[in-house]
Formats: structure tokens, sequence, C-alpha cells
């Protein structure tokens, strides 16, 4: 098979090529020349990390999409659609108007992410036997209310030798909010996470925020992955910031 390089020499942009093979419709068979997300945002996609990228790739921050297949997706919506109404934050809490639940531990969405692709990926991202803590739950977390953001921090140290890894995956996102993290040169970075997309970062590391909710909805499930050498140290307000809620029961036929 033929390969197609783009010289850097070349005197036509990404963005000009791009538009140029869209017209001639064949822009799927160039896909792997010119990502989409290349184009329209600086945080691109990643198919495998490494110990190196968790600590160095954006500034200490791993952004990944397309985690989970159809059917899973499927199984995490329909448990995330089945959880009781979401209640307010803990005011100690960094986010303001977010609302959330804890996902009920015999869910079928914590056996994925204990034993599925997600945890897979940090295994391979974290070259370690990094498995979903049994002590800090699974959290549903909705940016739903106008105003609802996540002021600058960093995550709290919940595991020692070594810290916990924090993992943020989108199940629905149609809002405007960004995540914004600090680099270790003091830039400073964003996404718009999009649906079925995972944010990893090592506890204790970059500062990161979530801008405020002008329109539509985001809606997040929060988990932590623990080294099975990792102590747990302390149960402080990160750890469980919503109190467990029942889910709907099924209508009998």
């Amino acid at each position: 098979m033929q390969k197609y390089v783009i010289h850097p020499s070349s005197s036509l942009s990404f963005n000009v090529l791009y538009i140029v093979l869209e017209l001639l419709f064949i822009d799927s068979a160039f896909s792997f020349l010119i990502p989409r997300k290349h184009l329209r945002r600086s945080v691109c996609r990643h198919s495998t990390a490494t110990t190196e990228s968790l600590e160095r790739t954006y500034g200490g921050i791993v952004y990944r999409t397309s985690v989970f297949n159809k059917e899973e997706y499927a199984i995490i919506a329909e448990d995330v659609a089945r959880v009781g109404t979401l209640v307010a934050e803990s005011p100690t809490s960094m986010a303001k108007r977010r609302r959330g639940a804890i996902l009920p531990s015999n869910s079928r969405t914590v056996q994925l992410f204990r034993h599925g692709s997600l945890q897979q990926f940090v295994q391979q991202m974290t070259s370690s036997d990094y498995e979903l803590s049994e002590e800090v739950p699974i959290e549903i977390r909705s940016y739903d209310q106008a105003g609802a953001c996540m002021a600058w921090h960093s995550d709290d140290i919940l595991y020692q030798d070594p810290p916990q890894v924090e993992i943020i995956w989108t199940l629905e996102n149609t809002s405007d909010c960004q995540t914004m993290w600090k680099t270790t040169t003091g830039q400073v970075k964003s996404v718009e996470t999009e649906k079925n997309s995972v944010i990893a970062l090592r506890a204790g590391g970059p500062e990161h925020c979530v801008t405020s909710l002008k329109r539509g909805k985001r809606i997040i499930l929060k988990c932590v992955y623990a080294s099975k050498k990792a102590t747990f140290v302390s149960q402080t307000q990160d750890a469980a910031q919503f109190q467990a809620v029942k889910t709907k029961k099924k209508k009998k036929r």
C-alpha cells in the first residue's frame, strides 16, 4: 500500500488541506493524516498511554476518547438513569451548584469499572497493578444548573506510596463547561470533554477546575484507582461528596 506523507515544508496548512480533502469527498480515507481533534482543540486523542504520559502529557493530565464500547456504554447509561433524585453537594466542596449521587456498589457499572477496559487503560497507563478503590465509591456528578462550576484545586491524596489515580469519565456533555488545568510550566490548558471520554490525573498533581455552566448539561462519573501496594490514609471530604441514594425499582408487569 502506498504511504502518503505531508512534508513539513508544504505551503498548505493542515486546515486548508483538510478542506480540500473534504471537497473531494475523501475525508475518511485521509482521516489518519489530519484528525479532526487536531483542528478543533489543542488536546488530541491518545490510543495508548504510559507512566511517563501520566506525569507529563498535557502537564500531568491524560485525556482519552472512546473508552467503552456501545454495549458497555448502554449499561452505564441505564444504571445512571435508574439512580434516584440527585442531591446537592457538600457545602465544603470545591464545586458550586453541582448535584450528584453515589452509584450503588452492586451495579453493573461498578463491575465494568473494576474489570473492564477502563481498568486496563489505567494499568497500561501506570504500568502497575492499579485497581478500582474499595474505600471510595463511584460518584455521579451533574452540572445541570446555571452557574455550576468547580474552583481551582489539586485533588487530595487519599492513598500513599503511591498516590491514587483520579478518573473523570464523561457520560454526557452538551454544555459549554471547560475542564482547565495548569501545567508544570505554568501554562493553562483546557478541553470540552466528549461523551465516553476519560480524564486521568494523579492525586496531588496539577491544579484543575471546571468553568461555570451557562447552557446545556454535563454528567460525569468520578472514581479512584489505587495501587495494591498503597495505603488508604484518610477519609476526607473528597472521598465521598454525596449521600447514597436508593435506585428506582422496576415496575412489575
